[in-house]
């Protein structure tokens, strides 16, 4: 939690990203983040440890959004970020959703799709693209090509299956 001070809004600078997206702030040159509990401070990457990650195909699963996931990179060790291998079949769409506390980002690796994001127009996306989601944004994909559309998807905090809202 932040801490306590009755005139906390004139205490600490909030960034014009924090402003919009309610994601950190700071304190007395402490960052505190958003979580489920309200502002939290940072936990520190100085404990971080270096590791190699390897990629393990065999680790697909299936998740209830609508499409194929590898946990490329989801660990206490980075609690900042996760990344994701995600795989939409052809014709495939995946369920309106959004996420809470967590902004996510899809880098397109292969394939063609259309996204739906927030109240943008629905756009085409395909190798190379990125698409930016704000948390709470409702968000779906959908593969309009003939291979398997994939995408890593990115975000930050960590993703947390407890964050993970269905809104269909």
């Amino acid at each position: 939690m932040l801490p306590p001070d009755r005139n906390l809004q004139q205490n600490f600078f909030i960034s014009e990203f924090a402003k919009a997206n309610r994601d950190f702030a700071l304190v007395n040159s402490k960052i505190y983040v958003s979580s489920q509990r309200g502002f939290e401070p940072m936990k520190s990457t100085l404990n971080m440890k270096p590791e190699i990650k390897s990629f393990h195909p065999e680790d697909e699963y299936y998740f209830k959004e609508g499409c194929h996931i590898i946990e490329v990179s989801n660990s206490n060790n980075d609690e900042h970020l996760s990344i994701a291998r995600a795989r939409v079949e052809p014709q495939h769409t995946t369920a309106w959703h959004q996420l809470k506390n967590t902004v996510e980002r899809y880098v397109i690796l292969e394939g063609t799709g259309k996204v739906e994001i927030g109240g943008l127009h629905p756009a085409m996306v395909s190798a190379g693209d990125v698409v930016v989601i704000p948390q709470q944004t409702k968000q779906r994909i959908q593969n309009t090509g003939e291979r398997d559309l994939i995408f890593l998807a990115i975000c930050s905090p960590r993703f947390n299956s407890d964050n993970y809202q269905a809104l269909q």
